[in-house]
């Protein structure tokens, strides 16, 4: 997190909506630098907005708790969100890390998929880290989530597949590394 990386020669690679993506060799990438943390969050201040519809454009829409776009359709699949209000972060009767977040339009329920909350495993949550991180939110820490689409997945009892909106980092001001 907050490595300045020279990836080398890329190829590009994407379909809407992952239109970021591109293929490029692991042996070709190299570090530059670490940025400051003051210099990680200006960054993110910079990239983020403050709606999902004016991250993802008008193909993103409310289904269920939640967002998806369309196979083939949308603008971007990774964006940054400056919430509305602090989200609530926490681990479901299922053992899943979620996050309640608001952007004034939207109020969602999301899968949250930073690794950073997961013991070893990947699957185990941190509870203790979880606990702090939401508790510094509801105090008022500025938050930044980088949100995501997930690659097309059929939710059980769906007719298709789509692109489910999740949350892919969260950064807080005070310890954005």
């Amino acid at each position: 997190m907050a490595s300045l990386v020279d990836l080398g020669s890329v190829e590009y690679r994407g379909n809407a909506p992952e239109v970021e993506d591109h293929y490029f060799s692991s042996q070709n990438v190299r570090a530059i630098r670490t940025l400051s943390p003051e210099e990680f969050w200006e960054l993110l201040q910079h990239v983020a907005r403050r709606g999902i519809v004016e991250i993802f454009g008008s193909a993103i829409r409310s289904y269920g708790n939640g967002c998806v776009v369309e196979v083939g359709t949308g603008e971007v699949s990774l964006g940054c969100l400056i919430p509305v209000t602090q989200p609530k972060l926490f681990v479901n009767s299922f053992g899943n890390i979620r996050v309640v977040v608001t952007d004034g339009t939207f109020t969602l329920d999301l899968s949250v998929t930073d690794i950073r909350l997961c013991e070893a495993d990947h699957k185990t949550p941190k509870m203790g880290l979880i606990n702090q991180i939401n508790s510094r939110m509801q105090r008022g820490t500025p938050v930044i989530l980088s949100i995501g689409l997930a690659r097309p997945w059929q939710k059980p009892g769906d007719t298709k597949e789509r692109h489910w909106l999740q949350v892919n980092n969260i950064h807080l001001k005070d310890s954005v590394m």
